[in-house]
């Protein structure tokens, strides 16, 4: 049987942060990268977050524009009046903009962003967002 020509172009990203200074740490990071590496063979897959790749805001932006799939697992900052000013928060804690990731991307044919940041006992909405869902990364929100 011969694979669709779409699947030798195809290659996913996927982005995770267990620890990030001054928020509560995000086990399930690690078990949800080990779940899409069962699915996806290495070849294609772009893994940043873990110990030989750094998940910084200039490494995720150059990766950005040659994969179809992103998948993001980390915390986040909430601007619920600027939705598109939210953002995910990486190494060092620098801010991955979701105006930033909703540009128009060549190659990416769907995102998956997911984050969560636990502050105090507000209300179970503002933990977990920002998330997004997207079909060839256009604005939907």
């Amino acid at each position: 049987m011969r694979s669709h020509p779409a699947a030798s172009l195809f290659k996913m990203m996927v982005v995770i942060k267990p620890q990030t200074l001054g928020y509560p740490p995000l086990p399930c990071t690690n078990d949800e990268l080990r779940k899409i590496e069962e699915h996806v063979p290495m070849q294609p897959l772009v893994r940043l977050g873990v110990p030989d790749a750094l998940a910084s805001v200039e490494t995720v932006f150059f990766h950005l524009y040659t994969v179809s799939m992103v998948h993001l697992v980390c915390h986040s900052q909430q601007i619920p009046d600027r939705p598109l000013e939210s953002s995910f928060i990486l190494a060092d804690g620098q801010k991955l903009k979701l105006a930033k990731i909703m540009e128009p991307m060549p190659n990416t044919l769907l995102a998956f962003l997911s984050a969560c940041r636990a502050q105090g006992r507000r209300h179970i909405l503002q933990h977990h967002v920002p998330y997004c869902y997207t079909g060839r990364c256009r604005r939907r929100l």
